[in-house]
């Protein structure tokens, strides 16, 4: 395919972009294209190098690979690059697609945006362009220019823990609904989930400036401190916490202190995949302490039980036309019983 080898040379029309673009998403079907592929890998004199870092340029690709320019494709969904390609996956023929791609020395359009799309039950680490790297977590958005230029603005909906690199001075902005963090070179936690009663940055280490929507300034952050921004009335708290704690999403371990069952079944219902129901204002009220290290959703049901007056039902899966099953469905209440002799 004549489209290929344009595409590995990064010298290729939008024609050409959207027929290279189209076998990579057709998965296991188009076998032809994957030959056509694995053909042209044979032929560069890359095949045998391994003067590369695999795993940082595999991440990379994810990302970015079918980012060339906005107006051809404004968002990479990673989930469902890994669907549709996983089956038959070659990866050598991949990285070096990847690595012609980067070393390419085609100018990148100032305005073009990649997007990381993490869907619920999954977390994925990231690298941007300027070297700084960290973790997306469950239910997130990441939205980076493919090339900083001036400015580092990126944008984030979810949750994220950011280890952001200094470079010649220049400011590192992550932008949430409510809230512009701005740091220089230090590593940080962002949850600014929209369904949340808040937003909260924890700081490890170095340091950090808090502003408003209207570019007003909040707070500033040392390690161990963090910021809380109660959406509801627009009040804020700043305390010293163990900043670990709030990261520790990232190696699979649920830190829950002092959460109002709320936000405790929105962090299960991400993390797991299932739909939660609560009975009643008091439960979604009710403060919950827990620590959860890669349990089963039924184990961490069954440690709710015990360790709080909370009861669950298993709600119905029903089946759809097409043959697929609705996700798992939760009901929790409270036990009103052992409630009155609960401290």
């Amino acid at each position: 395919m004549e489209s290929i080898k344009k595409y590995l040379k990064g010298k290729y029309s939008r024609r050409d972009y959207y027929s290279v673009l189209k076998g990579f998403e057709s998965g296991e079907n188009d076998k032809d294209f994957y030959g056509q592929l694995e053909k042209q890998w044979d032929e560069t004199d890359l095949s045998q190098s391994s003067d590369f870092n695999k795993n940082r340029a595999w991440t990379n690709i994810k990302q970015q690979l079918f980012v060339q320019d906005y107006e051809f494709r404004p968002v990479f969904n990673i989930y469902r690059f890994v669907r549709n390609t996983a089956a038959i996956l070659f990866v050598p023929l991949l990285l070096v697609t990847g690595i012609l791609y980067f070393q390419s020395k085609k100018t990148v359009d100032s305005n073009a945006w990649a997007e990381i799309s993490c869907p619920s039950g999954v977390r994925t680490e990231f690298h941007l362009p300027d070297g700084s790297t960290g973790f997306l977590n469950s239910k997130s958005k990441l939205k980076y220019p493919v090339e900083f230029g001036k400015t580092r603005n990126v944008y984030l909906e979810g949750e994220a823990f950011f280890n952001v690199v200094k470079k010649n001075g220049k400011k590192f902005s992550v932008n949430t609904p409510s809230l512009k963090v701005e740091v220089l070179g230090t590593s940080f936690n962002v949850s600014a989930y929209s369904d949340s009663r808040d937003e909260v940055i924890t700081l490890q280490t170095g340091k950090v400036n808090i502003f408003g929507k209207n570019d007003e300034t909040l707070s500033g952050l040392v390690p161990g401190q963090q910021f809380t921004l109660y959406k509801k009335g627009n009040k804020f708290l700043l305390k010293d916490v163990k900043a670990q704690n709030y990261s520790s999403w990232i190696s699979g371990k649920m830190i829950i202190q002092d959460e109002a069952f709320e936000e405790v079944a929105k962090r299960l219902s991400r993390w797991y995949d299932v739909d939660i129901e609560l009975e009643g204002q008091k439960l979604k009220d009710f403060k919950y302490y827990a620590t959860f290290e890669s349990e089963p959703l039924d184990e961490v049901l069954r440690l709710i039980t015990i360790t709080a007056p909370i009861q669950y039902q298993e709600m119905g899966r029903t089946k759809a036309p097409d043959g697929s099953f609705t996700k798992r469905k939760i009901k929790f209440k409270l036990d009103g019983n052992r409630l009155k002799n609960f401290n």
